[in-house]
């Protein structure tokens, strides 16, 4: 049985409706550029994108190897396109 640290989207919209969440993956999966989270935990929720982003800053910088996303849950579904960035090559 799952717990609240790990749900699904739509359990994360019923439990914190109208909010900025910052979650981490703790299940996804990549396929053509798309990442689709199946899994996730909350880790804070924010009353606007600023704080929102403020906290995310914090975790990423505490935590850099973990996987953390800002979404508001009035999105009734969450996707991610993977970004490559490619280094300047001298020939």
């Amino acid at each position: 049985m799952k717990g609240l640290h790990d749900m699904k989207w739509s359990d994360i919209c019923n439990h914190y409706p109208n909010r900025f969440v910052l979650v981490e993956a703790i299940k996804a999966v990549s396929n053509n550029r798309l990442r689709t989270i199946e899994e996730m935990t909350v880790v804070e929720e924010f009353d606007n994108p600023n704080q929102a982003w403020e906290g995310y800053k914090i975790h990423h910088k505490e935590s850099p190897e973990r996987e953390f996303y800002v979404f508001h849950t009035s999105n009734p579904s969450i996707e991610v396109i993977e970004e490559y960035f490619s280094g300047i090559r001298k020939s």
